[in-house]
């Protein structure tokens, strides 16, 4: 038959469809590298072949070549594949065409590529024809064959397994599943070594029951701040709940939930502050307190709010006063005071608050050579530096004493300690319980500074 294309005087003869010539239909043992042939038909100048891994020409694995090669002594068209799967069974297909017309898709052959692992697996379990599996709990297991890196499984109502009921891959030689029960299935096994496949194993078969005498467990776990809502149930306290339910092949299956409630974690802050302070609740405390509590959401390590609560000391300026009188001079706070008057200072004190020393001093003319009317000619301080206790040891030379005393002061002039002292006699003064620093000693007799001098604590 001819056919006249519109507006062309060309007369094109229509096609037949290509026969299909290499390899063979059913072909076993395969080269991974295959050279497609289909016969030439007259008229024709372009030969397509589809070849694929399913007979329906679907999946991701489809190729469309062009058979563009020509071979004149045995007139047919090819073209080359390579790299293909091992163990794999292939699906091809040719059509044919020209300006005019395309043929329809000739018969589907198919081929099967070359084994890299020749031994199928061999089934151990279930063993053919065992009856009353367990259709909730089923096993199967086979021999590892050697250098299989994973295995495909099949598992079917029918024999020829065309309605699969379950089917995957597994790096195992074993595979756990559920079943729908009362029913026989049909299975089998191949390994791959990721280059191919293995020949599938014999098939085996089993029969599977549902068996209800013991419920399907299932465990939860859940950890909630308040509440935690589960099944239609909201829970507020730490514990085992559980739940009824039905599985697809209606037997039991009870559900474990187990439930931590944390609740908010609590905690103190401690503050110390001087006058006033100013808390995260926006709020001033002037006084201590011990009550107050903030609430920081979500605040906790896990999550959950955190509680806190104030434990705040509020503390105060102190303020002090020293009255010295002393002998030409006067050290203090830094400085070397020469005239009588008052003087203040500002330091920190022990609670880290502000410490206000008013000093009101008196300076008196002394005797340059320590000796004066009472008598007193010097005080020798030993072991000066010291580190604790220290030895006064007096020099006079008349017998005139009344109501005598030392006293110590710190550099700030604030009185530390007295000690009443008898005619003549040397006594012993204790500053460990100072800290280090410069320390005054002076006489006092009859009301009167006679001699100060200065002891250094280490």
């Amino acid at each position: 038959m001819l056919l006249l294309c519109a507006g062309m005087n060309v007369l094109f003869a229509q096609l037949t469809t290509p026969q299909l010539y290499s390899p063979s239909n059913n072909s076993t043992n395969m080269d991974v590298s295959q050279r497609l042939c289909v016969t030439k038909v007259s008229g024709a100048n372009y030969y397509e072949i589809e070849l694929d891994t399913t007979s329906n020409f679907n999946s991701p694995l489809k190729q469309t070549l062009n058979a563009s090669s020509y071979n004149s002594s045995y007139s047919y068209y090819y073209t080359s594949v390579s790299n293909l799967l091992y163990g794999t069974k292939y699906y091809w297909r040719a059509r044919c065409a020209h300006a005019a017309d395309t043929t329809g898709w000739s018969a589907v052959w198919n081929f099967t590529t070359q084994f890299t692992l020749t031994t199928a697996p061999t089934l151990i379990s279930p063993v053919d024809g065992a009856t009353n599996v367990d259709a909730q709990n089923v096993t199967l297991t086979w021999d590892a064959l050697a250098n299989a890196t994973s295995y495909q499984y099949q598992v079917s109502t029918t024999s020829d397994f065309s309605n699969l009921a379950a089917s995957g891959t597994t790096a195992n030689p074993y595979v756990f599943m559920v079943l729908p029960g009362n029913a026989t299935y049909y299975w089998r096994v191949r390994g791959s070594d990721g280059l191919g496949f293995s020949p599938w194993s014999v098939i085996w078969h089993f029969s599977a029951i549902i068996n209800c005498d013991d419920p399907v467990y299932t465990y939860q776990y859940a950890t909630d701040c308040h509440s935690y809502t589960w099944q239609g149930e909201t829970y507020t306290e730490t514990g085992v709940y559980y739940d009824t339910l039905s599985t697809l092949l209606g037997c039991d299956s009870i559900v474990v939930l187990n439930l931590t409630i944390t609740g908010p974690s609590y905690g103190t802050d401690v503050q110390t502050a001087c006058n006033s302070y100013t808390w995260i609740d926006g709020n001033t405390y002037t006084t201590n307190n011990n009550t107050a509590t903030y609430t920081l959401e979500g605040g906790a390590s896990n999550g959950c709010d955190s509680i806190v609560t104030l434990d705040l000391t509020v503390n105060h300026p102190v303020e002090n006063e020293a009255d010295v009188t002393a002998c030409d001079e006067y050290e203090w706070n830094g400085e070397t005071l020469t005239a009588s008057g008052d003087y203040t200072a500002t330091f920190t004190a022990a609670n880290g608050c502000d410490s206000t020393v008013t000093l009101t001093l008196t300076i008196e003319p002394c005797d340059t050579n320590g000796i004066n009317e009472n008598g007193i000619v010097d005080i020798t301080l030993y072991p000066n530096p010291t580190t604790g206790m220290v030895n006064v040891q007096f020099t006079t030379n008349n017998e005139q004493w009344e109501n005598a005393e030392i006293q110590v002061l710190d550099v700030y002039g604030r009185l530390l300690q007295t000690v009443e002292t008898c005619h003549g006699a040397s006594l012993q003064i204790d500053l460990s319980q100072y800290a280090t620093g410069i320390y005054l000693v002076r006489w006092v007799n009859g009301g009167k500074v006679m001699v100060v001098r200065k002891v250094v604590k280490e």
